[in-house]
C-alpha cells in the first residue's frame, strides 16, 4: 500500500496569496507527480483530493471568525485522529499550538523570519511570540522543515536555532503556461477595461511595510516632480492596514492621478497586467523568496528589486538591483535607468529574465516535496521498526 501525506489547509484564506498559491501548486503537482504517494489536503475536517480541494478553495470568501475558531478547536483534531497518514505537511508555518503533538511524523514549511528578523513591521503584535512558540514545539518534537531560499534557511538557523540538517531548501515555481507574453491584442484590451490608458510601473502584493511600498512611491513623486516619467504607478494586492498611509502619502504627493490601487485581481487577470507594464517595481525591505519577481519575468516584464534579502538570490544577474532599498533617491534611480533603456538593451533585459525564470518550474518544486516526503516517511517507518524491535527484545529478555 502506498504511503500517505496529508497536507494540512490551516485557515481557508479569503484573498490569494503567496502561501495559498504554494498550497495549491504542490499538493496539485506533487499528485501528479509520484505513484508511490498517496497525496490528499486535510481542509474543514474533510480529506480532499488536491484537485478538488483547489476547486473548492477558489471560491474563498471572508470567513466569520467564530467558524474558522471552530476549525481550529474541533473540526481538525477530530479529522486528525480520524485520517490515516504517514506524513503531515503544514504548509503554513503560523500552525495552531493546539494543532501540535501529534505522533505523526510532520514536514512544516516556514517562510522565512521576518516576524523575528523585524517585529516592527508586523501589524499583528502577538505574531512573533506565537510563531516562535509554534516552531520551537516542532522543533522539539524533532519534526522536519522546508523553506524556498538559502537566505531563508540562514534566517530560520539564526532566528529559531535549527539544526541546519533539519531544514530542506526547494524553491518554488512558476506556472508558465499562465504566466508567460500575452498577444498584445488582448493585452491592450485588458488595459482599456482597467482603465490604464497611460504606460504605468507596476507593483503587485500588499501595501505592508516591508515591502517597502511608501519608498517607491516617494521615488515615483520625486520623477513626476522633476518632469522626467510620463507614467503611472499601478498598486495590485490585496488588501492591508498600511494601504491607507499609502494613499495619504499619495495625496499629499500631489500624484493621485497618477496612482492607481486595483485591489486584489483574479489570478488569470495577473499575466495581463504583468505584460502591460512598462516595469514591475518590487524593492522589498525582506522577503523569504520573492515569486511576483519571477511572475513578472516569465512575462517579458523588466524587473527592478533589492540587492537584499531573498530577493537577490532568487533574482541574480537578470534583473536591475537597488542596492540600498531605504535610499528613496537610488530607487528613483533605478526606476529611471529601466524606463531610459534603448529597446535593444531592454529585449536583451527581458529575454534574460525570460530564460532565468524558466528555470523555475512547480513541476520541479513538486517532485522535490515527493522526494522529502518519501524520505521523511522511510525515516519515521525505519524509526519505528527500530522501537518495536527494542521492545520486543526487552520482553523477550523479561
Amino acid at each position: 500500500m502506498a504511503s500517505s501525506v496529508l497536507i494540512v489547509d490551516r485557515v481557508p484564506h479569503p484573498v490569494f496569496n503567496g502561501v495559498t498559491r504554494y498550497m495549491e501548486e504542490t499538493a496539485a503537482r506533487a499528485a501528479l507527480a509520484t505513484d508511490d504517494l498517496e497525496i490528499a489536503v486535510l481542509s474543514w475536517g474533510l480529506r480532499m483530493r488536491p484537485d478538488l480541494w483547489k476547486r473548492l478553495s477558489n471560491t474563498r470568501r471572508a470567513l466569520p471568525a467564530r467558524l474558522v475558531q471552530f476549525n481550529r478547536q474541533y473540526l481538525y483534531p477530530m479529522a486528525e485522529r480520524r485520517c490515516h497518514a504517514d506524513l503531515l505537511h503544514f504548509p503554513a508555518h503560523d500552525v495552531p499550538l493546539e494543532w501540535l503533538g501529534t505522533r505523526r511524523k510532520c514536514l512544516f514549511s516556514v517562510h522565512g523570519a521576518a516576524a523575528q528578523a523585524a517585529p516592527q513591521w508586523d501589524t499583528d503584535p502577538n505574531r512573533a511570540a506565537r510563531l516562535r512558540s509554534s516552531i520551537a514545539q516542532a522543533n522539539a518534537d524533532h519534526h522536519f522543515f522546508v523553506t524556498f531560499s538559502q537566505f531563508a534557511k540562514n534566517e530560520i538557523i539564526e532566528h529559531y536555532q535549527i539544526a541546519p540538517e533539519r531544514i530542506a531548501v526547494i524553491p518554488h515555481g512558476v506556472d508558465h503556461q499562465q504566466f508567460r507574453i500575452i498577444d498584445a491584442a488582448q493585452v491592450t484590451e485588458f488595459r482599456r477595461i482597467k482603465g490604464l490608458a497611460k504606460p504605468y510601473l507596476l507593483y503587485v502584493g500588499p501595501c505592508a511595510p516591508r515591502k517597502n511600498v511608501m519608498r517607491m512611491i516617494e521615488a515615483f513623486a520625486s520623477m513626476k516632480r522633476r518632469g522626467v516619467l510620463t507614467h503611472d504607478f499601478v498598486i495590485a494586492g490585496r488588501k492591508h492596514p498600511n494601504e491607507k498611509d499609502v494613499a495619504h502619502l499619495v495625496e499629499r504627493a500631489g500624484i493621485s492621478q497618477n496612482v492607481r490601487f486595483l485591489g486584489p485581481l483574479p489570478n488569470e487577470q495577473l499575466p495581463l497586467l504583468y505584460n502591460g507594464a512598462s516595469a514591475f517595481a518590487f524593492v522589498s525591505l525582506y522577503e523569504g523568496f520573492g515569486l511576483p519577481v519571477l511572475e513578472a519575468m516569465s512575462c517579458g516584464t523588466p524587473v527592478l528589486t533589492s540587492a537584499n534579502s531573498a530577493t537577490r538570490e532568487i533574482a541574480k544577474d537578470a534583473s536591475l538591483l537597488v542596492a540600498d532599498p531605504t535610499d528613496v533617491d537610488e530607487i528613483a534611480a533605478g526606476m529611471a535607468r529601466l524606463l531610459e533603456y534603448s529597446a535593444e538593451k531592454l529585449s536583451e533585459i527581458c529575454d534574460a529574465g525570460i530564460r532565468h525564470a524558466a528555470q523555475f518550474t512547480w513541476e520541479a518544486s513538486a517532485q522535490r516535496h515527493c522526494t522529502l516526503y518519501k524520505r521523511l516517511v522511510d525515516d519515521a517507518s525505519t524509526l519505528q521498526s527500530a522501537i518495536a524491535t527494542r521492545g520486543s527484545s526487552t520482553e523477550g529478555s523479561g
